[in-house]
């Protein structure tokens, strides 16, 4: 709604507005707009009438479930992982990242959030700075009892010249790298498992060899070996890329000096159940190891980060915000 683009629900980013989070007239550095008395209304007739609550209450609503899940969705993935979340630093890239980031590391056990640089337009960065690749994938399914290590050959040969043509044609001249994969499993299983192929021809004794190293990788995951099943090989995939680009030279540090904020927003605190006046501080005024203690908000044209109650805000000698739970 806030967008006035013709939309009718109420999004993430009408309840931020709602919250007071985001600054209507300064939204996308003042290029656009936003319509809060549009967001506050759409919030509290699609979510707050139904359920008894004002607009600022729906709205909290409305981001503890967004946090919530991206909690249990980072659950899962630390345990699949065999990681200690509460060990690790939260990277906060995205737009609305900033603004929940925080609160998010709270639910996960996490006391420090990192906001890049451009964290705004981090994926774009990424995208633009990733090297040209292309990966092609053929299903060539069989027991290992029937390993044919020349037609693997011929597989293998032509998917790595389909790859190199296609990365040839976006990067002309650069040297090209290539990674080869299986995907094995036991016989009856519907898992498979990667297993790196070797950066040649493969020969028949290269059969052994591959059961040897799925072994061990389904060892290292499910702590047991099962040597009396068959294994399949089922998919086959080269993976070609460009090399790197060198590294881009770091920013240059920061000036030091006392953070100044350029004004006060006021902030519906779910915790305390109240708004509070927060300090305005804009990101690029921000000298090299200023403090800001929360609640606060740091602005930039892109996005803002919340710094709420019970975190502390530092900023880098490169420019970067590093929250820390008190």
């Amino acid at each position: 709604m806030c967008y006035r683009r013709g939309g009718a629900e109420p999004t993430v980013t009408d309840a931020n507005v709602v919250l007071g989070r985001i600054d209507p007239e300064a939204f996308a550095g003042g290029t656009l707009a936003l319509d809060a008395a549009g967001a506050e209304q759409a919030v509290l007739e699609r979510i707050g009438a139904p359920l008894k609550l004002d607009a600022r209450w729906a709205a909290a609503g409305i981001g503890e479930i967004v946090e919530e899940n991206m909690a249990s969705a980072a659950r899962v993935h630390a345990i699949e992982r065999g990681k200690v979340a509460e060990r690790c630093t939260l990277i906060a890239f995205g737009g609305g990242a900033p603004l929940h980031a925080a609160r998010l590391a709270a639910k996960l056990g996490m006391a420090r959030v990192l906001v890049p640089l451009d964290a705004s337009v981090g994926s774009a960065i990424g995208f633009l700075r990733a090297p040209m690749a292309f990966e092609v994938v053929r299903s060539f399914a069989f027991e290992e009892k029937a390993f044919d290590a020349a037609a693997i050959n011929r597989l293998l040969h032509a998917l790595q010249a389909e790859a190199s043509a296609i990365v040839a044609a976006g990067a002309p001249g650069a040297p090209l790298e290539t990674h080869r994969v299986v995907e094995m499993r036991h016989r009856g299983q519907g898992h498979e498992m990667a297993v790196p192929l070797p950066d040649r021809a493969l020969a028949a004794a290269d059969c052994a060899a591959l059961r040897e190293a799925y072994q061990a990788r389904y060892e290292e995951q499910f702590g047991v070996r099962i040597a009396d099943v068959p294994v399949e090989f089922l998919t086959w995939s080269v993976a070609v890329a460009a090399a790197a680009a060198e590294d881009v030279a770091p920013p240059a540090p920061l000036a030091e000096g006392a953070a100044m904020p350029r004004g006060q927003r006021e902030v519906f605190d779910p915790a305390s159940g109240r708004a509070e006046r927060c300090p305005l501080y804009w990101r690029a005024e921000l000298p090299a190891h200023a403090r800001i203690g929360g609640p606060a908000l740091v602005a930039e044209a892109q996005t803002t980060t919340l710094v709420p109650a019970g975190w502390d805000l530092e900023v880098t000698a490169a420019g970067h915000l590093l929250l820390s739970k008190r």
